[in-house]
């Protein structure tokens, strides 16, 4: 890995198991709309899109902060039409899955809980151990053939 890479962050955003599992998701799933599979991949995609803002649907350029409307949220989203992504959005604070911040934003509650990181040199270190440990394995194993 060089050295620019070494320095980055790489976010990962992580389900427990028990989320599909949860009386939310059943709920997602039931929707008469028949879109429910729909709102799960829509809160995944809003979960992945604010890893950097701490689970605030909100851009914030030079002390400026957008919050994001619908409209936004469609873009980020992509493939929904608007209309699900209002009644998404709807479910969602319901369920609680989305909450009102100090700031007047909409956020993913618990998002902190939902997201873990690694500096690239964490993640060289990781691979040169296992590589290392690879290498262990195969030298006691070709000594074990020997004897």
């Amino acid at each position: 890995m060089n050295n620019a890479n070494k320095k980055k962050r790489f976010h990962w955003f992580k389900l427990k198991l028990s989320f599909l599992t949860s009386d939310k998701v059943d709920i997602m799933m039931s929707q008469k709309s028949k879109n429910g599979a729909n709102y799960i991949v829509i809160y995944q995609i809003l979960c992945l899109m604010t890893l950097n803002t701490n689970g605030e649907l909100a851009t914030h350029v030079n002390g400026i902060t957008m919050k994001w409307d619908d409209e936004k949220i469609q873009r980020e989203c992509k493939w929904f039409d608007i209309d699900t992504i209002r009644i998404a959005k709807g479910l969602f604070l319901e369920l609680g899955l989305l909450v009102l911040n100090d700031n007047g934003n909409l956020e993913i509650k618990d998002h902190h809980e939902l997201i873990g990181y690694e500096t690239g040199s964490a993640i060289d270190a990781k691979r040169k151990r296992a590589e290392k440990a690879k290498q262990n394995t195969v030298k006691k194993g070709n000594t074990k053939n020997v004897s």
